[in-house]
């Protein structure tokens, strides 16, 4: 009996190998490749589901993914039904006031995709663009002077993109990313890109205090920038 003892509290003490891993539950919204959507066989996939992964590994932890709609995301977060949200979300002022964010590990140009007809110099002289609801999109045509009588919001990119070809709104801003695939399968479409759109950051977001996981957000992403496992996750999709 003694030594069952002994062995118990041997693996109690030095019980990183028998103790169930750290379980970190992620909000992501899976419709928006290919940073994050569902493949073939109903599987969650894309940049970010890959990066956390690494990310999960390199740590020693283990996450579930939680798929949310866009506008709940950072909601559930605040209420405490996910710890960490990783869904292409740019860090922003006034996102900074309510959550903490771990360091960039993706960097996403602005551009405006308009019809192939419409040739625009200035973003100002349009009074109908298409945003997504709550994305940083608003923040940086407000910066550009464009006001809000001129933004119309969408809770997704389908929606969007389906008003701009029947000409409901005049052109569409946001990531390049999305935008040049919406480009790609209609030539009907093109893309404007200036340096003032501006330039979004994509980081881990976390509950506003959360340093401890913040901290561990960022243990993992400089590793595997480091090693360069990010870049090589990178390459596996050609769109980015």
């Amino acid at each position: 009996m003694r030594r069952w003892i002994v062995l118990f509290l041997t693996l109690f003490t030095f019980g990183g190998c028998v103790r169930a891993a750290e379980l970190i539950r992620v909000g992501i919204n899976s419709s928006y490749a290919p940073f994050e959507n569902v493949d073939d066989q109903g599987h969650l996939s894309g940049f970010d589901f890959d990066v956390v992964n690494a990310w999960a590994k390199n740590q020693r932890v283990q996450v579930k993914f939680v798929n949310l709609t866009w506008p709940r995301l950072l909601e559930s977060l605040a209420s405490g039904q996910v710890d960490m949200i990783v869904s292409a979300v740019a860090i922003t002022a006034q996102r900074q006031k309510t959550f903490d964010f771990s360091r960039p590990y993706y960097y996403e140009p602005q551009v405006l995709l308009l019809p192939a007809s419409r040739r625009v110099a200035d973003v100002r002289r349009l009074n109908a663009i298409g945003v997504l609801t709550d994305s940083s999109a608003q923040g940086w045509l407000t910066r550009l002077s464009v006001p809000a009588s001129a933004l119309q919001s969408y809770d997704g990119l389908p929606p969007m993109i389906a008003d701009l070809r029947a000409g409901k709104i005049q052109a569409a801003f946001g990531d390049q990313h999305a935008m040049r695939y919406a480009a790609a399968l209609d030539p009907s479409l093109h893309l404007l890109r200036q340096p003032e759109f501006g330039m979004d950051a994509y980081a881990f977001v976390v509950r506003k205090g959360n340093h401890a996981l913040q901290a561990q957000a960022n243990r993992g992403l400089a590793a595997l920038q480091a090693s360069g496992a990010l870049a090589r996750l990178k390459q596996g999709y050609p769109g980015l």
